[in-house]
């Protein structure tokens, strides 16, 4: 919410995918959270223009994963196509991603392929 300006009321029931101690910041701790917000790309974007903590980032980017996004992974064809876009995405990124962002997608890939 600090990060991209979206008023909670927007957001639906966050839930915590983990929490890390990222040693090369000092091993201060940090939350990476998941939540849905039912938002176009440039309702982000306009939120994010007034957002508390814009600075923490020069630009928003965006993956569609689609449907995959939220729909059950329960067979393995699906988890298949899942970890297809993640990986295509961190091809696309992985020369400016930074370790939050490498670690908060491990972390949401890890929470999608175990639910049931």
């Amino acid at each position: 919410m600090e990060e991209l300006g979206i008023a909670s009321s927007r957001i639906n029931k966050p839930f915590l995918l983990g929490i890390t101690w990222e040693l090369i910041r000092g091993g201060e701790p940090e939350m990476f959270l998941f939540a849905v917000a039912n938002l176009t790309e440039n309702q982000v974007k306009d939120c994010w223009q007034s957002a508390k903590c814009r600075h923490e980032a020069k630009a928003l980017i965006f993956c569609n994963f689609g449907y995959i996004s939220f729909g059950n992974l329960n067979n393995v064809q699906k988890k298949h196509s899942f970890l297809l876009r993640i990986d295509d995405f961190l091809e696309k990124h992985i020369q400016n991603a930074s370790i939050p962002l490498l670690t908060a997608i491990s972390l949401w890939a890890n929470f999608r392929l175990e639910q049931k």
